[in-house]
């Protein structure tokens, strides 16, 4: 595990200079590097492309290793604790896991997106069930090529796919709902679905890479807001947390951007210091509590940061 030292603070001292404050809010939420974690995986670090990242209250991580198949628990210094996966298509094997969330401390959820499921594992990887699309079902209750998955409060699950992009609301006992956002939803229709997350007020966030914006919807699933950024079209990952929304935009120049919850922008903070190696890629994100995690998809790196308020 490698401290920050006094060189990338600094960096981050220079990041709030350079970047414009937006309605005088800049200084009043902070963004500061605390640790570099490195991912205990030596035997296949070389191998392996990290898609997504989620942490749970007990500062356990969970990625997911797009190159391989697997899935993998770390403890909060990046200490390999158990591993899970391989390509194939019966349960515990993966084509392609691109997103996971295991924010609860009781449930790991895996985006199988080639196999056009998710899969439910308990805290320590140990497999419970899959949900899988229905043939028989009504067509707008049916899925492909899922991308991302959330839990809301009251254990629903929403989940984000790409063969009709739209999303799909199942309930607490795994039956779907209902499906918003595809070709007919109005202003509300999304394009390319990449990434989701739910806030605490029960309002859906989307990416969409395909209109270049994030798509707001409540918890029904009605058309609410189009936020849009230069950045939105390269959006790698989704947060809420300190009643703010955080994006990520993963080009060369990475970014993180913070939003409030009706789109007005708030911060900008440039992770070029902090992402230092020329191959470094900001893959994903999760929040938990006050940190922010940053994958480094080009790496066996994961950078974390204390979200810290300060008055104006």
């Amino acid at each position: 595990m490698k401290i920050f030292g006094d060189k990338v603070r600094y960096s981050y001292a220079l990041l709030l200079i350079l970047i414009p404050p937006y309605l005088g809010f800049a200084q009043s939420l902070h963004i500061i590097p605390q640790k570099t974690i490195t991912i205990a995986d030596p035997a296949n670090a070389k191998m392996s492309k990290y898609g997504a990242i989620s942490v749970n209250t007990q500062k356990e991580i969970y990625i997911t290793d797009i190159a391989l198949n697997r899935v993998l628990r770390l403890d909060a210094d990046g200490t390999l604790l158990r591993e899970t996966g391989g390509f194939g298509w019966e349960a515990e094997q993966f084509d392609r896991p691109v997103d996971i969330w295991a924010q609860n401390v009781l449930d790991v959820l895996v985006v199988d997106y080639n196999n056009h499921r998710i899969q439910r594992f308990d805290r320590n990887l140990n497999f419970v069930s899959v949900l899988a699309n229905d043939a028989s079902r009504d067509a707008r209750l049916q899925f492909a090529y899922p991308v991302a998955v959330a839990f809301s409060a009251f254990g629903e699950l929403f989940i984000a796919e790409q063969e009709h992009n739209r999303i799909l609301k199942f309930d607490a006992g795994g039956q779907p709902v209902l499906s918003f956002g595809d070709y007919d939803w109005g202003a509300g229709s999304l394009q390319e679905p990449v990434d989701l997350t739910i806030s605490a007020k029960n309002e859906l966030f989307v990416a969409d890479a395909g209109r270049r914006a994030v798509v707001k919807f409540d918890y029904f699933g009605n058309f609410l807001q189009e936020m849009r950024h230069d950045a939105f079209a390269y959006i790698e990952g989704l947060a809420v947390a300190e009643g703010h929304l955080f994006v990520l935009n993963a080009t060369s120049l990475p970014r993180l951007l913070v939003l409030t919850l009706t789109g007005e922008p708030v911060a900008e903070f440039d992770l070029n210091n902090v992402l230092k190696s020329k191959a470094a890629r900001a893959g994903n994100m999760a929040i938990m509590g006050k940190s922010l995690y940053v994958l480094d998809s080009a790496s066996s790196l994961i950078h974390v940061f204390e979200i810290k308020r300060s008055s104006k």
